[in-house]
């Protein structure tokens, strides 16, 4: 449910989800053992890397792109023919909340994910009208990875998604990105010893909720605020030397010229009052 959000929250239309069950250490052994034997008849049909998936990891067998290995995996037998009880009804819970939620999804059998530590649930997101490669997000349950690595037991899921894929479907269907809004403040500095100051309050700036910026300090302060104007940043914070003795700001609106001196207390309150 949170994988869909995020896809569908970044304005990605036509989306499917793709769910199957690949068992656990239970059940799992019996249907590679049965996957296997299905396969064994048709060794000869396999491309070569299948040929190899064969005897390293037979799951990977029913993933592979190439057509004439894709056609042999539409009939081969499905995993959730071979569960066990448990993983049987995990498989029908899942179901059962996803109708419930509810959110479209397809059964595919030859869904099975690559990496060994998945257990029962894997999932894939896909946009409908693209191909074999067209998968934005993927990921499944992981609950024996921890004690794999040495942990003690515990039950896990996640996922993943491809930057790239998400960025050419976005394209593709021409969702307009919205603009991420820029800094509101330039923090200027003036004098020698005044760069720690500076930094100082751009941290706390952006903690308290606003975007800041430290000019380039090798500049001359008339430089300095070019360099606001440049960036279309509004408010230019001058730090000098005796504001920072008198524990002042000097707050420049770049857009009217008028300029004012507040104390750090005031500055706060006010960024705190419009955050909030």
């Amino acid at each position: 449910e949170l994988a869909w959000r995020l896809m569908a929250g970044l304005g990605l239309k036509d989306l499917s989800l793709l769910i199957n069950t690949i068992g656990d250490t239970k059940c799992r052994p019996a249907y590679l053992a049965t996957l296997k034997s299905y396969y064994t008849a048709h060794l000869n049909d396999l491309c070569p890397d299948c040929r190899i998936r064969f005897e390293r990891n037979p799951l990977r067998l029913l993933d592979c792109k190439q057509e004439r290995c894709h056609l042999l995996a539409e009939d081969a037998p499905h995993s959730i023919d071979n569960l066990c009880s448990e993983c049987h009804d995990h498989w029908q819970h899942l179901q059962q909340y996803l109708d419930a939620i509810p959110i479209p999804y397809y059964i595919n059998h030859r869904l099975v994910r690559g990496l060994e530590y998945y257990t029962r649930t894997v999932f894939e997101i896909i946009p409908r009208e693209e191909g074999a490669q067209s998968t934005i997000c993927g990921g499944g349950r992981y609950d024996g990875l921890v004690e794999q690595l040495g942990g003690r037991p515990a039950a896990g899921a996640g996922f993943a998604a491809g930057m790239e894929r998400m960025v050419l479907n976005l394209k593709r269907q021409e969702v307009a990105v919205p603009d991420e809004p820029g800094p509101k403040y330039l923090i200027s500095t003036v004098g020698t010893t005044t760069r720690e100051q500076a930094l100082r309050l751009a941290v706390r700036i952006r903690q308290a909720g606003a975007g800041a910026l430290l000019a380039n300090g090798s500049r001359s302060l008339k430089g300095q605020l070019r360099q606001a104007n440049s960036l279309g940043i509004p408010y230019v914070i001058v730090v000098g030397e005796e504001e920072i003795s008198q524990g002042l700001l000097t707050v420049r609106d770049m857009h009217s010229g008028s300029q004012e001196t507040v104390t750090n207390k005031q500055f706060f309150g006010e960024l705190e009052d419009l955050a909030g």
